[in-house]
């Protein structure tokens, strides 16, 4: 998960290509935004309309899920 900090897009390099879904949470949990159904190894994510601040990643695959922290600034 690279660049971080983000400003404008954020670019996920997986090791796989199995379907997941990508969830984007505030610190308090909230879900923020959600890519679902997504397929490939890299994916290109916008997240400008997303306002300044500290952020959880979720990947989620059929074997389970992933988290690491994004800061947007």
């Amino acid at each position: 998960m690279y660049p971080n900090p983000a400003r404008e897009e954020l670019i996920l390099n997986l090791p796989n290509d199995q379907p997941m879904s990508i969830f984007l949470y505030d610190l308090q949990g909230r879900q923020v935004i959600a890519w679902r159904n997504v397929k490939g190894t890299i994916h290109t994510l916008q997240i400008d309309p997303v306002a300044k601040g500290a952020y959880w990643v979720t990947v989620v695959v059929a074997d389970g899920r992933r988290t690491k922290k994004l800061i947007i600034h």
